[in-house]
């Protein structure tokens, strides 16, 4: 089910990207304020990640599945050629990681929690400073 949902963000198809999700998903993002609620509320969300990198690539990296849960740490490629968090555009390729967790019913995701390297991206795109060398 989770590599599936990767390769719905990876054809960059938002249709595809809800259908994995019920309608009482409910996700949150270390990056957003509220939730994402139901099918449409992951569609949005990737959407928002889609606008912000067009020519995003998803990676995973490493799926553990037990029971009805499922953790993937992935990696994001991709252009920021749109507004990431309302930061405009920076032109610079990016490359950031992450980690999912997942709730599964069936063949949905009723919960995520997803982790990201914010900092990380932040530096990228040149809005805080380097880390010091050691």
């Amino acid at each position: 089910m989770v590599s599936g949902l990767v390769e719905a963000w990876n054809a960059h198809d938002p249709d595809r990207v809800a259908e994995f999700h019920a309608p009482e998903y409910e996700g949150r993002d270390i990056a957003q304020v509220r939730s994402e609620i139901g099918p449409e509320g992951a569609r949005q969300a990737f959407c928002r990640f889609l606008k912000a990198f067009p020519d995003l690539e998803l990676i995973p990296d490493e799926l553990l599945t037990e029971g009805d849960r499922a953790a993937l740490r992935w990696r994001i490629r991709g252009t920021h050629q749109g507004p990431l968090l309302r930061i405009p555009p920076s032109g610079r390729r990016l490359e950031f990681t992450g980690v999912s967790m997942f709730e599964i019913r069936g063949d949905r995701v009723v919960r995520r929690s997803m982790l990201w390297d914010l900092a990380g991206v932040l530096r990228e795109i040149g809005l805080l400073p380097a880390l010091p060398q050691e």
